[in-house]
């Protein structure tokens, strides 16, 4: 499992022994392995269906940024209920969702 994730045989032990957490680029990865979604997720705001897809394609805020155009701070003001999104940046990251398929 470790080297299919591409992390250390440690990593996976800290993981399991929950010592620590994968990082969210591992995300992905790990449910691939898995065959399922072993993350919880509670999806009711902007920011909660933003988190989800970043952690179902092992995004971080910045790899979503630079896909989306939509700067890494204003995902992570959304994600943590600082604001929310408004006009074109909405009409933007509905779009980029519906370009891909992955999303559930």
């Amino acid at each position: 499992m470790a080297k299919i994730i591409g992390v250390s045989e440690d990593s996976i032990t800290y993981w399991e022994n929950e010592r620590s957490y994968p990082q969210v680029q591992y995300y992905k990865k790990i449910i691939d392995f898995l065959g399922y979604n072993p993350f919880e997720f509670e999806i009711k705001t902007w920011g909660d269906k933003l988190r989800h897809y970043r952690y179902i394609n092992g995004l971080t805020q910045k790899a979503l940024g630079q896909l989306t155009g939509i700067d890494p701070s204003t995902i992570n003001s959304w994600e943590n209920y600082k604001s929310e999104p408004i006009g074109k940046k909405v009409k933007k990251f509905e779009e980029f969702l519906n370009q891909t398929s992955k999303y559930s």
